[in-house]
């Protein structure tokens, strides 16, 4: 059965917005998984009682049931002029240590040691692919064609149907597009391949959330269900592809 892997970006864990709380309860609610890229942003040290408030608040928006982290990097910044971003023009060192205080910040707020990485504005470059080498753990790869012994849900898997509402900035307010999503997706349900549909649903609006319902009905009315990444039918015909060594 083909699958739409949802793929979510710009999580807080520490501060989920009232926009993510709406997305990961109507998830919940329809019985679709969600994988959420966490962005691990630099917080005043967090003591044991409010690590238990996050984990109580996360527990009861369906964490670990219902919608699955990934690992988004720290900062989330990017220079146009220069094309630099976290896990772009950034020295090797700077990319291992992006990535291990995401894992570390995660691991300790929720207990679990993130599997997958995406990285933000989907930038990333050779150094990139030489720092995912020292993290064993991270089995699977998103938007990046190959890496070498991970699962890869390159960018050909990818559906993306979200213009912006304005300026386009950083942090600017969106929506999602129903026709365009179902234009930019109709060359995967003609053959019954799975794909990748990315959203940023912490910047929707409200007729952002009535158009992410209508389309979640399009794509289950064909045969397609929604599933976590790393799920087992994944070596299915029309998955993503696993690197060799």
């Amino acid at each position: 059965m083909p699958a739409v892997y949802l793929k979510a970006d710009d999580l807080r864990l520490d501060a989920v917005s009232k926009n993510w709380k709406r997305f990961l309860s109507f998830c919940a609610s329809e019985g679709i998984h969600c994988n959420a890229g966490v962005i691990a942003r630099n917080t005043p040290a967090l003591d044991g009682a409010r690590v238990n408030e996050v984990r109580a608040e996360l527990d009861a928006l369906g964490f670990g049931r219902s919608w699955t982290v990934w690992n988004h990097g720290v900062d989330h910044r990017r220079v146009r002029e220069t094309h630099t971003s976290d896990f772009c023009g950034m020295p090797l060192a700077s990319q291992i240590d992006a990535l291990r205080r995401a894992q570390d910040f995660v691991e300790r707020l929720t207990g679990v040691r993130m599997n997958a990485f995406g990285a933000p504005f989907n930038w990333w470059d050779h150094n990139t692919l030489l720092a995912l080498q020292r993290f064993p753990e991270i089995r699977y790869v998103f938007h990046i064609p190959y890496v070498p012994g991970k699962r890869c849900y390159g960018s050909e898997l990818f559906v993306e149907a979200e213009p912006f509402l304005g300026k386009v900035r950083p942090g600017a307010r969106r929506t999602f597009a129903l026709d365009e999503a179902k234009r930019k997706s109709e060359r995967f349900l003609s053959i019954e391949r799975s794909f990748v549909l990315q959203v940023h649903p912490g910047r929707w609006d409200h007729a952002g959330f009535d158009a992410f319902a209508s389309f979640v009905e399009h794509v289950r009315s064909a045969g397609y269900v929604f599933r976590p990444i790393g799920d087992p039918q994944d070596d299915a015909p029309g998955g993503p592809r696993r690197s060799s060594a």
